[in-house]
């Protein structure tokens, strides 16, 4: 089972990303044998596995909300 999937439609803001060109091939073969039309949607779900998983980011994020509740 593929990590990455097609993702549904939703709104975007457009960046400008440079990636070296080996990695920008075997992603775009990533793709293509897995069906995703456009190789910004394994960007997006590969961020948001990053975002989701790391435990470090898990813990400054509660920090951040937790600061902020107290300060208010």
């Amino acid at each position: 089972m593929p990590l990455i999937k097609p993702y549904k439609k939703i709104q975007h803001k457009v960046i400008k990303l440079s990636c070296p060109h080996d990695m920008l091939e075997e992603i775009q073969q990533y793709c293509a044998a897995f069906y995703i039309e456009k190789p910004e949607e394994f960007f997006i779900q590969a961020a948001h596995y990053v975002l989701a998983n790391d435990k470090d980011w898990t813990r400054s994020k509660k920090s951040s909300l937790k600061d902020a509740s107290s300060s208010i």
